[in-house]
């Protein structure tokens, strides 16, 4: 192995002027996934993506009947957390309406009351605790927000301490509330109400460094949503930290926040480059080597190597190969280094050089490779501009891009990247299907003679809305619908059937001047043992490095 060191339009509104401005058309409009992959609203409550940010909206911005009604509203939003403010009525039913919605409480506002009434609002945050999870399960219990009050403050600790639940303090002025917190129990901290110490001419970054040390939740409006703020927040220290985003001004409040939480989205990415900086730093990102295999399971997999390649490169050819994750990490990843390191020893179709320095996408170093694979590479690790540029100029202009099992679920924040893939979100779980040969001519399904084949994997089923369509794809191979149970999953899963019944799960395409190769399958270990699915591969890298030839026409334009 050969080793380097190693919401809807709105929402993607910036992305379609760069897109457009480089000549791609996408087709379809879809829609942007409501998952951690693709918004980073969702994705920073990830301890490892970020140390585990909660972003919440007040329940009571939204002027709703109910908290029911204002939690829907906020899960319409792509956020997961709302913050509520006490006393919370008819618990019992806002505690089901949160569990129905899967949607959690993050903070509870609390006025500075007696003893009495404080017992009550620690008792609701920790009755709460669990109702948006599924099943229920032990989690960190809401923090209650309260202003300063240092007649309350032993109260406020001794119900902190027996009930085990934080309390964050507010005030105009951070020197005051760390003064009140001296000798405190660490249960009591601070929270940072932005709006109101700008309002106080508190000077941001030295009040938010002032406060670190007890910081636990942090208040937000439209006006404190920038790129320095965000990244001074970061910076302040991984923690678990509460976000509240509150609209301001007056108006339609649900338009008001869903323009403050896409001026999120755009202000967070420094600070995201920032943790993935730190990430790709640590010995967690460095390339999986095969060596922890195993001996049979390398052996299957050797076995499963084809002798020859099914074309002789017209040249030399070097392919880089990533598999660095943000998100969910697939224990197959070094079984996949090694099927792809064995691939190109073993047939001399190419030199695989394994490497997650990222750098090697900019465009002065990316044109030392003929292609680019990654093997299932998960979540948003193409964040700098200089990466993006290098990776899209790169396949525009003639180079390939190939992408193994979990790689369609890398940058779902970036709408280009997923046009040029091929697919994005998808469900999935693993089930026992039949797979279906589309194209028996193509030279990539040579291996299959025809047949269809049943197969354990964890199927993806992209979704309607998003990139996958026979329209723009050359789809190899997909759900023989016929003859496999895809309903079961559908019963539980909304988004699991398709009205046209299509689920691709190999496909090629061009792209530019480029070409492109995607498998779904990979998930499982059987893959990278299976004779004809390695070779499938082999064909499908051939086809990227530009020295096997296949029709790459968009399947719905082949005669029925």
């Amino acid at each position: 192995m050969t080793s380097a060191r190693s919401v809807r339009a709105r929402s993607l509104a910036a992305a379609w002027v760069v897109v457009l401005a480089a000549g791609v058309s996408f087709g379809a409009e879809w829609t942007l996934p409501r998952s951690g992959l693709a918004r980073m609203r969702l994705g920073v409550e990830a301890k490892r993506w970020f140390g585990g940010w909660k972003v919440a909206v007040p329940a009571e911005a939204l002027g709703a009947e109910s908290v029911a009604d204002a939690a829907a509203r906020v899960r319409d939003l792509g956020v997961d957390h709302v913050e509520l403010r006490a006393p919370i009525t008819r618990e019992s039913e806002t505690a089901a309406a949160l569990h129905d919605l899967k949607m959690k409480v993050s903070t509870v506002v609390a006025p500075a009351s007696a003893a009495d009434t404080l017992r009550a609002v620690f008792l609701s945050a920790k009755r709460l605790e669990s109702a948006g999870y599924e099943p229920p399960r032990a989690v960190e219990p809401a923090i209650v927000v309260t202003r300063l009050d240092p007649a309350s403050l032993p109260a406020l600790e001794a119900l902190a301490d027996e009930h085990g639940v934080d309390v964050a303090l507010q005030h105009e002025d951070p020197k005051a509330l760390m003064a009140a917190l001296q000798g405190r129990s660490r249960r009591l901290g601070v929270c940072a109400d932005l709006p109101a110490w700008t309002r106080a001419g508190q000077a941001t970054a030295p009040a938010i460094a002032l406060v670190q040390d007890r910081l636990k939740a942090v208040r937000l409006d439209r006006a404190n949503l920038t790129p320095e703020v965000l990244l001074d927040l970061y910076r302040s220290g991984p923690r678990p930290l509460r976000i509240t985003i509150a609209p301001e001004g007056s108006g339609d409040a649900a338009a008001r926040l869903a323009a403050a939480l896409d001026a999120f989205e755009t202000a967070l990415v420094p600070a995201m480059r920032a943790r993935l900086a730190e990430l790709l730093a640590t010995p967690e990102a460095a390339i999986q080597t095969p060596d922890t295999l195993p001996a049979d399971v390398r052996k299957a997999i050797e076995a499963a190597i084809p002798a020859e390649a099914p074309a002789r490169p017209k040249r030399p050819r070097k392919v880089l190969v990533l598999d660095v994750c943000m998100g969910y990490t697939h224990k197959t990843i070094p079984h996949g280094n090694l099927m792809l390191d064995l691939l190109g020893r073993k047939t001399g179709a190419y030199e695989a050089v394994f490497s997650n320095d990222l750098g090697n996408l900019r465009w002065e170093k990316i044109r030392q490779f003929d292609a680019v694979v990654l093997n299932s590479v998960v979540g948003m690790v193409f964040q700098d501009p200089e990466v993006r540029d290098g990776l899209m100029r790169f396949v525009r202009e003639g180079g390939g891009l190939g992408g193994i099992h979990g790689a369609s679920f890398a940058a779902m924040d970036w709408p280009e990247f997923t046009e040029m893939i091929g697919a994005g979100y998808a469900p999935h779980r693993v089930e026992t299907l039949t797979v279906k040969i589309d194209d028996p001519a193509s030279p990539l399904n040579a291996p299959f003679k025809g047949q269809a084949f049943t197969f354990e994997e964890e199927f993806y089923r992209f979704v309607s809305s998003g990139p996958y369509s026979r329209e723009r794809l050359h789809v190899l191979l997909s759900i023989d619908v016929p003859r496999s149970d895809v309903e079961t999953y559908g019963k539980t899963c909304a988004q699991c059937l398709r009205a046209d019944g299509d689920y691709g799960l190999s496909w090629i395409k061009t792209y530019g001047k480029g070409r492109v190769f995607y498998t779904a399958f990979g998930h499982t270990p059987a893959l990278f043992t299976t004779p004809a699915l390695t070779q499938h591969v082999l064909a499908g890298l051939q086809f990227i490095t530009g020295d096997l030839d296949a029709d790459a026409a968009p399947s719905a334009l082949a005669p029925r």
